[in-house]
């Protein structure tokens, strides 16, 4: 099943294991606040979202070792129970979605190899919000494929964010009629940022 799914931390195919919402586990009833996720393609988990790297620790009866992400919002993004040794950013660390942070694991409150994916407001609260709401993942178990190459068109909506992309190779011009309004913009705006587009496109290496 496909979708238009906006973020997830695993490319290609992936299952939702559990919903977010009220849930019975090994006879224990309780409420989900995120989701869990089973990488099918790729078991590399990647950042949802752009951000700062807040906290790796190490729960052993709940995330087990997670990453704990702040956007630039103050909203923040968990990925738990990541695979021992896997993580690989350290806090203060700057992100950019899609970056790697680790690998699906099995550590903590966990029984099995998943991520659990949670979005929490800004602030100290351990409150919840709708992490399918954030990244278009429906909130149904199923197979589902996130195609990154199709949520990254979708969001390059300004001339920074496509200046961005080139610089790291992630968007090839093939909208040129877009391209060059976004680079107009770039002219009227930021004279820095039109001189970067300039040494992307004619291969000006300094």
């Amino acid at each position: 099943m496909s979708n238009d799914i906006k973020s997830c931390c695993f490319k290609g195919k992936f299952r939702l294991t559990s919903p977010r919402g009220d849930r019975v586990l090994n006879g224990v009833k309780g409420y989900h606040k995120g989701i869990d996720l089973v990488g099918v393609d790729d078991i590399t988990v990647y950042s949802i979202a752009d951000g700062t790297i807040d906290a790796t620790p190490y729960e052993a009866n709940g995330f087990g070792y997670y990453v704990r992400m702040l956007l630039p919002d103050g909203r923040r993004i968990y990925y738990g129970h990541l695979k021992q040794g896997s993580i690989c950013v350290k806090a203060g660390q700057t992100v950019k979605q899609g970056d790697k942070l680790g690998v699906m694991g099995n550590t903590g409150h966990s029984f099995g190899a998943h991520t659990h994916l949670e979005i929490r407001p800004k602030g100290t609260s351990k409150d919840s919000l709708d992490i399918c709401d954030y990244t278009g993942i429906p909130n149904v178990k199923g197979t589902y494929t996130y195609t990154e190459a199709k949520a990254t068109q979708k969001r390059l909506e300004s001339a920074n964010d496509i200046a961005w992309e080139l610089n790291h190779s992630y968007f090839p011009i093939t909208d040129m009629p877009r391209f060059l309004k976004a680079l107009e913009a770039a002219r009227k705006e930021d004279s820095s940022l039109y001189w970067g587009f300039y040494k992307l496109v004619n291969g000006v290496k300094k």
